[in-house]
């Protein structure tokens, strides 16, 4: 599920989403606010 479509189609009021994702949402338009940045590192480190 692509979250940045859902709520850009009004399925959803809140999402969590990675920034790099987000920010690219928003270059297209998407009407992303960014509340909380949740995470102190990535995830995806090793």
């Amino acid at each position: 599920i692509a979250t940045p479509q859902v709520i850009a189609g009004g399925g959803a009021d809140v999402i969590v989403d990675w920034m790099p994702s987000a920010l690219a949402s928003r270059e297209k338009g998407v009407p992303l606010v960014n509340i909380a940045q949740i995470f102190k590192k990535s995830g995806l480190m090793l």
